[in-house]
């Protein structure tokens, strides 16, 4: 159906955040049968006002706002197919417009006709889809972007706040033996606060009155919460090359943003970069599996075996991607969470790694033409 789920409407000035398959011009072909308004009409600037208007006296405005998935019908895999999607709208808007008067008809041969063609046109039409998902297709669809510590810089203010942490606490632990005990505490609560800032600040919280056996003064908790406000409120500041990797790569791929943590920071960050509306979809995660990246590249593209993800964390970002069967492109930064550091494995065809993202466009050249 065109009207997918809602998961989170919001406005921050960029294309295709909010929705899944809302009024996607590409789900016409799902299950759009005899219903005017799944099959567009609803964006008609003149819409029909009686079931016999003829298709001329509409105009069918193709809106590209708000949509999470742009596939085309198998008319290929750019993302400024426009001619070929409007062709494939009016006529399958022509084939409803003649159903529904045929069977205003008084003539039951004549219903019975196009019942068949009907079923033909839509075998057809759903046969042709399924084609273009054959070897002929490209071998790199779908790019998937990590955006903390790949886009943006992240993990510093973390350090930042590590370091105000340990010197709040200077009179009753030493910062080496308090920063090991945060570690534990953290990964000990990722299944209780997931990945992000409310998470960590939890966990500060925590440790902090583990190590002052229950005595920490309210002074210091209030200090770990404002700490952790700052973070929230600390504005972006982008990774060298990131806003030109993005474009270059949105211009010959089909680009989704796939980030984990805190849902309203994510949001945030996102729509302060101002790379929001480069993105074809944005995925925010509880977690990064390969089983979750399965599901985003089935769902935005043809698999995760015609798709590569770019990211600063092996553990997160590069080997879930590749025991998925898509591409691993890892970018190094100088400051990485321990959680997220592994060694990189031997012998790993779909392992690439490069200094920074000035290097991506050429690589997926490189992949896509192999």
């Amino acid at each position: 159906m065109l009207a997918g789920e809602i998961h989170n409407l919001r406005d921050f000035g960029f294309r295709y955040f909010v929705a899944e398959h809302a009024d996607n011009r590409d789900a016409l072909l799902v299950d759009g049968k005899h219903d005017l308004e799944r099959l567009g009409m609803g964006h008609a600037e003149k819409p029909l006002k009686h079931m016999h208007d003829e298709l001329h006296r509409c105009v069918i405005v193709i809106q590209k706002q708000h949509l999470v998935e742009r596939r085309s019908l198998g008319l290929g895999t750019r993302r400024d197919n426009d001619r070929g999607v409007i062709i494939a709208i009016v006529v399958l808007v022509g084939v409803e417009l003649k159903w529904m008067q045929c069977h205003t008809s008084k003539d039951k041969s004549r219903v019975d006709r196009f019942n068949a063609l009907y079923i033909d046109f839509w075998s057809d039409m759903k046969r042709g889809d399924s084609q273009a998902r054959g070897p002929d297709m490209p071998k790199l669809q779908t790019i998937g972007f990590d955006a903390d510590d790949t886009l943006w810089h992240n993990e510093r203010f973390f350090r930042l706040t590590q370091e105000r942490f340990a010197s709040l606490l200077a009179p009753h632990t030493d910062e080496g033996a308090l920063l090991v005990r945060l570690q534990e505490a953290e990964e000990r609560n990722l299944g209780h606060y997931g990945f992000g800032i409310k998470g960590f600040v939890l966990s500060m919280i925590e440790t902090a009155i583990e190590v002052t056996g229950g005595r920490v003064p309210g002074r210091v908790i209030g200090e770990l919460l404002e700490a952790g406000q700052d973070m929230l409120q600390h504005p972006i500041d982008l990774l060298p090359h990131a806003e030109e990797a993005v474009r270059e790569v949105a211009d010959a791929f089909h680009v989704v943003l796939i980030t984990k943590g805190d849902l309203l920071d994510q949001e945030r960050k996102l729509a302060q970069s101002g790379l929001g509306d480069m993105f074809d979809a944005v995925e925010i995660v509880s977690d990064k599996t390969s089983a979750i990246y399965t599901r985003i590249f089935d769902s935005h593209g043809s698999g995760p075996d015609r798709a590569a993800m770019v990211g600063n964390s092996m553990r997160s970002d590069v080997l879930p991607v590749i025991a998925a069967g898509g591409w691993g492109i890892h970018v190094p930064q100088d400051l990485t969470w321990a959680y997220e550091v592994l060694d990189a494995p031997g012998n790993t065809p779909r392992l690439k790694e490069i200094p920074d993202l000035s290097a991506l466009p050429s690589l997926l050249r490189e992949i896509a033409r192999a």
